[in-house]
């Protein structure tokens, strides 16, 4: 494991501080222009390139910054895209994500233990397309998500993958009482037309889903390190 930074990627962070640190309202335009929103995903598909460990760089500087939540949220649907979506999808959505012209977020983990990926919807195949119904319980930023990536068990007990759009009709959202200025909702899916099944269609495993979960996991807790760097920071200055 490494500990010590090199240089490119302190310079990674100094641009990313520096960056932030006009503390814009919504700081997604900004940071897609910088390339940031697409650390991680293949330039084939509107991303940078670039490593997780580059986003975890971001994570940290981020949380420094007191970077709202939403844009964590985009980056997670953007991974979660990336690693069980087919070439299909990920030219589909991933550019767009990249670029900072939609906004997403995700519901494929327990919120209250990330190990957790058994899906809580149901998928029906309707002949036309894919119908999903059933409830997430906490989904981030949902109310200002363009589109949700979920999970689902279809008729044959499958666990399959969509992208889900959040102005479906179908779909209700019922805001959560958080603290700190996070947002959440509930999210119910009533008959909810999908046109596209990640993976080509494939089913997914609960390693994949694992592995995108620990992916969620360890950036919000560097966003905390980060926090906690600010805190310390100023704690000592003052």
């Amino acid at each position: 494991m490494k500990l010590v930074a090199n240089q490119d990627e302190r310079d990674l962070a100094s641009m990313l501080r520096g960056l932030l640190a006009a503390r814009r309202a919504d700081p997604g335009h900004d940071l897609a222009a910088a390339g940031v929103l697409g650390l991680g995903l293949p330039e084939a598909h509107g991303g940078s390139g670039g490593t997780l460990a580059d986003l975890g760089i971001f994570a940290r500087e981020a949380g420094r910054a007191l970077c709202p939540m939403s844009v964590h949220s985009t980056v997670f649907a953007a991974q979660a895209i990336h690693a069980l979506g087919g070439e299909q999808a990920r030219a589909r959505w991933l550019p767009g994500l990249a670029a900072g012209r939609a906004s997403a977020t995700t519901a494929l983990w327990n919120a209250n233990d990330a190990a957790d990926v058994v899906p809580v919807l149901r998928a029906d195949n309707a002949g036309d397309g894919w119908r999903l119904h059933g409830t997430a319980d906490f989904v981030a930023d949902a109310e200002t998500a363009q589109v949700i990536v979920v999970s689902a068990t279809d008729g044959d007990g499958r666990t399959l993958g969509f992208v889900a759009p959040t102005d479906h009709p179908g779909v209700t959202l019922r805001p959560l009482a958080l603290m700190g200025g996070h947002r959440a909702a509930c999210v119910r899916f009533d008959d909810v037309a999908v046109d596209e099944v990640l993976g080509d269609g494939g089913a997914l495993s609960g390693e994949q889903l694992r592995r995108v979960a620990n992916i969620a996991i360890a950036l919000t807790s560097l966003d905390l390190v980060g926090v906690g760097e600010a805190v310390l920071d100023r704690t000592v200055e003052y």
